[in-house]
């Protein structure tokens, strides 16, 4: 239940912050001025096909490959379950930025075209400070929040 429950979660998180990282691009864009509907809109549109990309690669390398890297930093049998945490959510991040900066960059930034590279390293310099913070403070947090008040409301019945 505990596997289960995490794994879920994990995936919730990365909706959020997928969703979240996509507006924060569309505001910060240089030749846009401000927040208005017209950015949300046009991140709903491309939120379906980054979180399915999100969780196909958290699915099939980050998720197990993120445990990896965190446990060089974090015994789990020696620590306690937030450094745990933290550590996991870190190394997602590390690993996941630069993924799906990449994925955007080919499908919403001209794709395979000279400059790709630096239009691509670009984008994770950009997007990287705000998916890390994202996922520390804001969506982690409240995910976790949700997940405690379901489960806990399921574990009292």
């Amino acid at each position: 239940m505990k596997i289960i429950k995490r794994k879920e979660g994990m995936r919730s998180v990365k909706f959020l912050v997928v969703f979240s990282v996509r507006t924060f691009h569309f505001t910060i864009v240089p030749w846009r001025k401000g927040t208005d509907q017209l950015q949300f809109i046009l991140a709903l549109r491309e939120w379906p096909i980054m979180t399915l990309a999100a969780v196909l690669l958290e699915l099939v390398i980050v998720g197990r490959l993120s445990k990896v890297v965190a446990f060089r930093f974090v015994d789990p049998s020696k620590s306690g379950s937030t450094p745990v945490m933290l550590a996991i959510s870190a190394a997602s991040v590390w690993m996941m930025c630069p993924s799906m900066s990449l994925i955007a960059t080919l499908l919403f930034k001209g794709g395979l075209q000279p400059g790709v590279l630096s239009t691509w390293i670009q984008t994770t310099v950009f997007n990287f400070p705000m998916a890390l913070l994202w996922q520390f403070f804001a969506a982690g947090p409240l995910v976790r929040c949700i997940f405690r008040l379901i489960f806990r409301a399921k574990n009292t019945k």
